[in-house]
This record gives C-alpha cells, sequence and structure tokens, in this order.
C-alpha cells in the first residue's frame, strides 16, 4: 500500500506569520472590529489574539463577531473577552505532524484558526485549512489526490480480497475446528483460536489505515474537485461539495456542467471566464453566488490551478471552492464602518488627525489641512513637529509616550499652537485618545481653531477691565459727591428730609430732627414718623400736595405746614 510522502507537506510553509494584532480582554466592541480589519488588510484571513494577564486567553475571527451580531442585540457594549473562541486551542512545533492529524484537528474541534505557540507559549502563528492547502503547490496538490484516489481502489480491492481470504480462512478454521473437537486435540485448537486473533488484529490494521487515508479528503472544509479538462468529467469531489452546495455529489459527477445552474444568471460569464483561462494555463481566483435548493444564497471563492502534461499541455485542473459567506457579511459591515469614518473625515469643521508613537502623521480630514493652510495630503506635513510650536520635540515625545501608555495623569484635552502654511501662529484646543490601528495604535486627535474664542476672551477682559476703571472711577467721585453733600448739610440751617417711595423709607437730617426738639437716633427713618407729626388742620392741604407732586402735576413738592415737636 503506497503511503503519502511525508514531505509533500512543509507544515512550517502552511504557517501563517503575517503580523499579528493582539488585543487586551477588556477592549471595546469597535476596538475588535477596527483591529480584526486591520489584521485581514493583507489578504489573510482576519484573526485577532485576544490576551488575559499576560498570556494568551483566546482567538476572534469574523465568525466570532457574526456569531454576537447574530445573538445580542447590543454588541457594542461587549468586550474581547465576550467575543473570543475559548477555551483556547492551541499545538506548539513540536506538536504538529502529518497534515491529515491537523486537519482532523481543525475539523474534529471545528476551527477556523489554529495558534502555533513557541515552548514559551509565545505565539508564532496561526494554521488554517485554507493555509495548509495554499501550502501546495499545484503539482504537489494533484499528486496528492492522485495518492488518495491510488489508496481508495487499493483499500477498495484489498478489502474484496480480503473478505475472500477471510471467508476461505474462516472455512478453514471451522473445518479444523471441527476436526479438533472430534479428535479432542487440545494442540489443534490452540491453534485455531490463534489463527483467529491474528486475523482479527490483520482487520483492525486495516480498518485504521483505511481511515486515515480517507482522513484528509473527508475533513476539509473546502471542496477539493479534479477535473479533465478535455472531456470535462469530474475525477474527484470532495464530499463538503453536498454540505454546501446541498446537491448530490453523484448529480455532479454525472452532469458536470449542472454546477452552473446554480449560479445567479449575472456570475456565470465570471464562472466561465475563468474556465477558459485555466484552459489556457493561467491559475485563477473566482467569486460567485449561488442559489441552494432550500432557496438561501452563499457566496463561493473558487481557486483553480491547471496542470500540465509532459508536453506541456494543460489536461487537468485542481481547485478548491470554499464557503465565505460569513466573510462577505463582514466584509459588507467593515465597509459601511469605513464609509461612516469617511463620512465623518469629509464633513466635520474641526480638524481630525492620527499620529502613531514616532509621531508620524497616519492619516488627516480635509478640514486639518484646511485649518494649517495646506491642500489635501500635502508632503509638507510629515510629522507633528511640522505644526505644533508650543512644545519642543522632546516634550513632544514625551507626551506621546504618556499618551500611548495612558497615563491619566496627562489631561486628553488641552490647548496648544500650530503652524499655518503662511507662517502664522494659531491657538487651538486639542482632545484625543488612543485608538487600535493597522499598526497597533494611533493618537486620534481632534483640534479646533480657537483663535476667535481667545480674540473674544481679550475683548471679554478688556471691557471688564473698562468697566473696572468705570466704577472705580464713579465710585471716587460719589464719594467725593458724598463728602460735599456732608459739607452742606453741615453748613445748612434747613432740615432736610428724602423720601424713598419705592422702599418706603426716609432719611431726616440730624438738623431736621434737631429743630423738632429731638436727637439723632430719636426718630427712624419711617415716613408715617412724619405724617404723624404734621398738624391735622394742615395735613389736607400737605396731602393733596404730594398727590398733585405723584401725578407729575408739579415739578416739585413744596408745602408750608406745621409739625408737632418733641415737646408738644
Amino acid at each position: 500500500m503506497t503511503q503519502p510522502a511525508s514531505g509533500s507537506l512543509n507544515l512550517q510553509r502552511a504557517l501563517m506569520t503575517q503580523p499579528l494584532i493582539c488585543v487586551d480582554s477588556q477592549a471595546s466592541w469597535a476596538d475588535v472590529v477596527n483591529a480584526l480589519a486591520a489584521s485581514g488588510a493583507d489578504g489573510g484571513p482576519p484573526c485577532l489574539l485576544v490576551w488575559e494577564t499576560e498570556r494568551l486567553g483566546g482567538i476572534i475571527t469574523e465568525t466570532d463577531l457574526l456569531r454576537q451580531l447574530s445573538q445580542t442585540s447590543a454588541p457594542e457594549e461587549l468586550r474581547a473577552k465576550a467575543i473570543m473562541s475559548a477555551p483556547l486551542i492551541s499545538v506548539t512545533l513540536e506538536q504538529l505532524q502529518e497534515p491529515g492529524s491537523v486537519l482532523a484537528l481543525l475539523r474534529e474541534r471545528r476551527l477556523s484558526h489554529l495558534p502555533v505557540l513557541d515552548a514559551q507559549g509565545r505565539p508564532l502563528g496561526y494554521l488554517t485549512p485554507q493555509s495548509l492547502l495554499q501550502a501546495l503547490d499545484p503539482g504537489e496538490l494533484y499528486e496528492l489526490t492522485q495518492v488518495l484516489q491510488t489508496q481508495v481502489s487499493q483499500l477498495e480491492s484489498e478489502k474484496i480480497q480480503w473478505l475472500e481470504w477471510q471467508n476461505r480462512q474462516l472455512t478453514h478454521t471451522l473445518r479444523l475446528q471441527n476436526t479438533a473437537l472430534a479428535l479432542g486435540d487440545s494442540n489443534l485448537l490452540e491453534q485455531v483460536f490463534q489463527n483467529k486473533s491474528a486475523k482479527e488484529e490483520a482487520l483492525r490494521s486495516l480498518a485504521e489505515s483505511e481511515q486515515r487515508f480517507r482522513q484528509l479528503a473527508a475533513n476539509i472544509e473546502q471542496v477539493f474537485y479534479l477535473t479533465d479538462i478535455q472531456t470535462n468529467q469530474i475525477l474527484y469531489l470532495g464530499p463538503q461539495y453536498e454540505k454546501i452546495w446541498q446537491r448530490s455529489c453523484a448529480s455532479l459527477y454525472a452532469n458536470p456542467r449542472s454546477y452552473l445552474d446554480a449560479l445567479r444568471p449575472e456570475d456565470q460569464p465570471l464562472a466561465l471566464e475563468a474556465y477558459q483561462a485555466q484552459r489556457q494555463g493561467r491559475q485563477t481566483a473566482t467569486e460567485y453566488r449561488i442559489r441552494r435548493p432550500d432557496g438561501t444564497e452563499r457566496w463561493i471563492l473558487d481557486r483553480c490551478f491547471p496542470v500540465k502534461d509532459e508536453g506541456g499541455q494543460v489536461y487537468r485542473v485542481c481547485g478548491i471552492a470554499e464557503d465565505i459567506t460569513e466573510r462577505k457579511a463582514l466584509e459588507l459591515q467593515l465597509s459601511q464602518e469605513h464609509r461612516k469614518r469617511e463620512a465623518i473625515f469629509q464633513t466635520v469643521l474641526d480638524g481630525i488627525h492620527l499620529v502613531d508613537r514616532g509621531g508620524n502623521l497616519v492619516e488627516a480630514s480635509p478640514s486639518f489641512y484646511r485649518m494649517l493652510g495646506y491642500p489635501p495630503h500635502s508632503p509638507a506635513l510629515q510629522k507633528i513637529t511640522d505644526w505644533d510650536m508650543q512644545y519642543s520635540q522632546g516634550q513632544l515625545r514625551s507626551r506621546l509616550q504618556a499618551f500611548f501608555n495612558h497615563d491619566r495623569a496627562l489631561p486628553y484635552t488641552f490647548e496648544t499652537h500650530h503652524l499655518r502654511a503662511d507662517g502664522s501662529i494659531f491657538p487651538v484646543e486639542i482632545s484625543c485618545q488612543v485608538m487600535p490601528w493597522e499598526d497597533g495604535a494611533v493618537l486620534l486627535c481632534v483640534s479646533r481653531d480657537i483663535s476667535e474664542r481667545r480674540q473674544a476672551q481679550l475683548q471679554l477682559q478688556q471691557l471688564n477691565q473698562t468697566l473696572e476703571r468705570q466704577v472705580q472711577e464713579r465710585t471716587q467721585a460719589l464719594a467725593k459727591s458724598e463728602e460735599r453733600w456732608q459739607v452742606a448739610l453741615a453748613g445748612s440751617n434747613d432740615g432736610i428730609w428724602d423720601w424713598d417711595v419705592e422702599n418706603n423709607t426716609v432719611f431726616f437730617s440730624p438738623r431736621w430732627k434737631a429743630m423738632l426738639g429731638y436727637g439723632e437716633a430719636e426718630i427712624p427713618g419711617r415716613v408715617e414718623e412724619w405724617i404723624e407729626r404734621v398738624h391735622p388742620e394742615d395735613w389736607p392741604q400737605v396731602a393733596a400736595r404730594l398727590q398733585a407732586h405723584f401725578n407729575r402735576e408739579t415739578d416739585f413738592y413744596s408745602s408750608e405746614h406745621r409739625l408737632r415737636a418733641k415737646d408738644g
């Protein structure tokens, strides 16, 4: 029986080692979505590593996000720990053996990503069913398929031969057993049972071997197929076809072109164009949609690798078709998030800019460039030192480090000064926050030109100073006027009274009180004190004159009347 070559698949080559993006277990939903989008920016399958108390606690894939979207009404409230796949299943390089065992582990545990760790528990990368298959070049794919076909054929042939041999052995054993029983020969009976045990052990070995050979083909999530380009016949079709397409493998074997019937009409030209390219020896990767018998639609990524004969002619095509519906749904969500971000960038009046740990400008809104007097994406703005004029280069470096280290002692809203393209300097207010980005994290800064606010504050300060000066001058003038008034009162022989009608209080001068024989503290400031002292015969004309003055019939009040003195 032919065994697959041990070097046919290099697991080191299958290891996905693109920049691994890690998030904290307490990262927000928005941070996870942005980081997951960044992890798939280079075309690899998006995957995040979640750190929990300085160790790898789990992973987050597109499937995890979609599961939470379908199960949770408010996913934005979730943290990374609630989103990640747990418990973590991982392997070390030393534990990796042959492709079949790795694919079996992925299949049995329903894993789309398998982290690979070093001896200290640090992540080296991860394996996926796709990366395992992509690690094979077209020749190796074809060779593997040929090996599988040969093994399956040999197994079927060996099984038939084994059953025939088993039947002959069983017949022979029964004859020996009957003879031994009839003769009472114990040695012969022992030989019969030894032959039976050896037969059962060989049968178990055959079953285990068959299981290993079928394991690789049965435990692949994608549909692996092999076609004859000349006859258009399907030579091999993976069993996952029935799960994804919801159609039987037998139907496609019988009618290879029936797969076009499942494609959406607008996608059929893409598939036919790819088929013509394969006949010309070109590799293809086509995305199309299929409609299943139950009415649901699935997105398919179909990658094909032409196989050439010794004369360089294409005679077979190896293909791997996988269901990418979940990835497409996440791409749509991420695209919507991107459009929202672009809408904010394009319409916001404040200047938005992102800088990395080194102070390099990563991205900026058009309003930020306008604020500084530059056209969008001007090469003149590369580093934060190109526009910030308040802090030195060392101070800026220290502040950036503090921000990225989440130093709460540093205010996240502060004022500074920026430099315009024309050389003028103006004040700005900046609010900033660290957020995940493609290279790990950036500092999101929102700058607002506060020149008008500063001008208004200056004008208000100047007005306040003017008012304070006027109040001081007025107070001094009143003090002098009061002083003159007191001098006039002291030098006059007339008694003076002043009635505040609104508050119903009266000022009686010391001279007025003395004229009636009272001391300065003997008459309180009530109007009744004056009314009660008016002679009853004079009160009618006094009241009449007061009313006429209140009615604005006279310019001033004047009355001659008698007042009762202290002595009666």
